[in-house]
């Protein structure tokens, strides 16, 4: 059987100034190359750092979520970094990304699916290494009170 990976950190141009990034990724975080590989994946591997909580990244934050509403299977690799937050400033929802246009293009991404992207990342950041998230994309719907009309 042929498995294929997106490592999105290998494929992504990282040492691209901004606004040259956000040209190559245009208009649409769902039309974004990390949005198109979760998509046609069959499973996801999230590989957590000690160095860092990589929810405090809003791509990072994007592909867990998409992940989830492409009902992927989320396999935990790696540790968080000691005391590692699950919640709050600047994690989950409120990531930040280098480029503000970006930030709200991914944001909206997240919040079109009606997924609770900070309930996603809790359950990321607190799994065991090794676990699996394989939960239905129902099992984190934002309750619709919460969502503005």
């Amino acid at each position: 059987e042929t498995r294929v990976f997106w490592i999105d950190f290998l494929a992504a141009p990282l040492t691209w100034p901004p606004s040259q990034v956000s040209l190559l990724m245009g208009a649409s975080a769902v039309h974004w190359p990390f949005a198109t590989a979760l998509r046609h994946c069959q499973d996801v591997a999230v590989v957590r750092s000690t160095v860092c909580n990589m929810y405090t990244r809003l791509q990072c934050v994007a592909e867990l979520v998409l992940a989830r509403h492409f009902e992927k299977p989320v396999k935990v690799i790696g540790s968080m970094p000691p005391r590692a937050e699950s919640t709050g400033d600047g994690i989950g929802i409120a990531a930040r990304c280098s480029a503000r246009e970006d930030e709200d293009m991914l944001r909206a991404a997240i919040l079109n699916t009606s997924l609770d992207a900070d309930a996603l990342v809790a359950k990321a950041v607190t799994a065991p290494a090794g676990s699996e998230l394989a939960v239905g994309a129902t099992d984190f719907q934002v309750p619709s009170e919460c969502c503005v009309q």
